[in-house]
Formats: C-alpha cells, sequence, structure tokens
C-alpha cells in the first residue's frame, strides 16, 4: 500500500530559516499564521526543495518534534488551518479529526447539512411512521435507501 503523505527529508537550517519566515510568530498560546499563500483548503503550501511540497503544518510539527508523522494527520487544537504554531498540532488520524470537529460541533449534521433534503421534523415523522419505505420515499422525494437508513438508525443518528 503507497503512504499517504510521502516522507519528509531531512531540513538544513536554511530551508528551516525559510520556512519560518514565511509564519507570523506571535505569543506562545497564540496563533502562529502562516503569510504565505494559501490551497483552495486553506492550509499553506511549503516547498522544501524541487518537486517536494508539503502542508506547512506537516513541516511545523517535524521541525518541533523531530520525527516526520507519517501517515498521521496533521490536526489543529486552534481549528485554524493556517497556524503552525507546533503547540496547536497534533498528529492524529482521520477518526481523532473527525471526533474533535464533532466534539467541537463544528461538522453540519442534520437538516443544518448544504444537502439536506429533509427537515429533523421529517426524520422523526419516517421514524414513527408505519408505512413501506418506498411510499415514504415518493412522500418525501428521497430514495428508498435513504428511508430505510433513517429507519434502521443508519443516518440521523443525532435524532435518537
Amino acid at each position: 500500500m503507497m503512504p499517504r503523505h510521502k516522507p519528509i527529508p531531512k531540513l538544513d537550517e536554511e530551508v528551516i530559516e525559510r520556512f519560518w519566515s514565511k509564519v507570523d510568530k506571535a505569543g506562545i498560546g497564540e496563533c502562529w499564521l502562516w503569510t504565505d499563500h494559501v490551497d483552495k483548503d486553506g492550509y499553506g503550501p511549503f516547498t522544501v526543495s524541487k518537486g517536494n511540497r508539503y502542508k506547512s503544518t506537516r513541516i511545523a510539527y517535524f521541525i518541533h518534534h523531530g520525527k516526520d508523522p507519517g501517515d498521521l494527520l496533521i490536526c489543529h487544537k486552534c481549528n485554524n488551518p493556517t497556524c503552525c504554531n507546533p503547540h496547536h498540532l497534533y498528529a492524529g488520524t482521520c477518526k481523532d479529526n473527525l471526533s474533535q470537529a464533532s466534539n467541537e460541533s463544528r461538522m453540519s449534521c442534520g437538516e443544518n447539512h448544504h444537502k439536506s433534503k429533509l427537515s429533523d421534523g421529517q426524520v422523526k415523522q419516517i421514524r414513527m411512521s408505519t408505512e413501506s419505505c418506498v411510499s415514504l420515499a415518493k412522500e418525501f422525494g428521497v430514495t428508498n435507501q435513504t428511508i430505510s437508513n433513517i429507519k434502521n438508525n443508519k443516518t440521523w443518528r443525532h435524532l435518537l
């Protein structure tokens, strides 16, 4: 299996200085903001050498901890994608990152999700209904599978 992230090579002092020159280091407890351009997801790309580009957060973590995070994500305690303060960063799994986002109510679910076709009230109605999935799907303009997932508590679990 291919690694998810390419390994970070040993960084010489010149590269480390160039990296930190693109970061506005406020106080130890403050976010240290990436001042160079950011990608579409709000993260700062940093080129170590020709063809070796990494997210700025991975480089900040690597410099501070002295080890490559490997296939782990670099997550933010501060939820600021441009922050490079190593005290705000931790290596974690996708599950860790999603769990933190969920605990902090940063994930839209149910009727607050931009792709939702149903309201919380409609889902409660569907769960209480004795009608068939086919009938409910037609009534609410969704698929049979959507109705089945709601009735079997596979989706909209926040309403349980």
